[in-house]
């Protein structure tokens, strides 16, 4: 039995997502992944531990960020949280086998507790369904409910499977001449794609993390290739919307996108995603995840489902405490702080990194 942790920076990692069973290579394990993100995240330090013996293989990507960073916490030198990347995660590999989890489990919490960390938080990616092995070792705490649409079936299925409202824009968007095209990331039109994506996080308000460089881009591109693939819809030879997608051995997962104000009448996205999952289907692909709303069940999350209303998916975190004095007296410090400890606070595991 082998246990490594590895950082970014060599081919340790690159080597252990290769040797991972070809379903379980998903785009949020990849290193290339969490190098854009490192990238946007000041003090994020991507790590991967994996475990390998003669019954399978485990790996699980997140990262390390140190405590010191947070001038107001006090925490002392060394100690730190980790967390999953935006998007996704979880331990990827042959989870079906208990003894080998829980051996991962046992050597990881080692780990942790020589290197100064204070707690951990997964976001589970659902189509994993890890969730109840992953139980017996950490808490499991529900977040917003997802939407995936079965690709594993016709084109007439997959239509009929829309809600009437979704079918009808989606054919007035096709009446409103829209035509919908594929590039590879960084094409002619990403200049179009960055732009739409601004004003849209702009106008749904959303944090400035939500707003990436450009470094961002070029190093996930590079490094998925495929695997990240960005759709344009166009009306009259003008860009109205634009979706990035990741695309896994089995699944592909709707990662950035988003549609200009002024063409929201002609129903550009409700095409755009349309063809996005007939793309999927005929390249072989099982599942298209759209993900949920910000707000829960809001209006993105009510848009989403008129794509599959049947298949809505529990969300969880997995959350784990590894020295749960030092976590009591963080949180403590948190609730003296008038930003930290505003109502709703309690609901986030790792609370010193909201609002602060």
């Amino acid at each position: 039995m082998k246990f490594e942790v590895f950082d970014d920076t060599g081919a340790g990692w690159e080597k252990a997502w290769a040797a991972l069973p070809p379903r379980s290579r998903d785009a949020f394990a990849d290193p290339a992944y969490y190098r854009a993100f490192a990238a946007t995240e000041q003090g994020a330090l991507p790590e991967c531990a994996v475990l390998r013996d003669g019954r399978g293989i485990l790996l699980y990507p997140y990262f390390r960020r140190m405590l010191s960073e947070i001038d107001w916490l006090h925490a002392p030198e060394g100690s730190c949280d980790i967390m999953t990347a935006y998007g996704y995660g979880g331990i990827y590999g042959d989870t079906g086998r208990d003894d080998l989890l829980d051996d991962f489990i046992v050597l990881f919490g080692e780990h942790c507790a020589r290197t100064g960390v204070v707690a951990e938080l997964i976001r589970l990616n659902p189509l994993l369904g890890s969730e109840s092995a992953l139980s017996r070792h950490y808490e499991l705490r529900t977040g917003n409910r997802q939407v995936v649409v079965d690709l594993r079936r016709s084109d007439d299925e997959i239509w009929r499977g829309y809600r009437h409202n979704n079918r009808k824009n989606v054919n007035k968007a096709l009446r409103s001449g829209v035509e919908v095209i594929q590039e590879e990331p960084l094409g002619p039109h990403f200049g179009d794609f960055l732009s739409i994506y601004a004003s849209t996080m702009d106008r749904r308000g959303a944090d400035r993390g939500f707003h990436f460089p450009d470094e961002f881009y070029r190093t996930l591109a590079g490094g998925l290739g495929d695997g990240c693939r960005v759709f344009y819809a166009l009306a009259g030879g003008t860009t109205v919307s634009a979706e990035m997608v990741l695309a896994s051995a089995t699944a592909v997962y709707s990662f950035l996108g988003g549609t200009r104000e002024e063409f929201f009448e002609l129903r550009p996205n409700n095409l755009l995603k349309h063809r996005i999952v007939l793309w999927a289907r005929d390249a072989g692909y099982e599942s298209f995840l759209l993900g949920g709303g910000p707000g829960g069940e809001d209006g993105i999350f009510d848009y989403k489902k008129s794509f599959a209303p049947e298949g809505i998916l529990d969300f969880h975190l997995a959350c784990r405490v590894h020295d749960e004095s030092l976590y009591g007296t963080l949180v403590e410090r948190c609730m003296e702080r008038p930003r930290t400890a505003v109502p709703g606070a309690e609901r986030y595991f790792l609370r010193w990194r909201y609002g602060g």
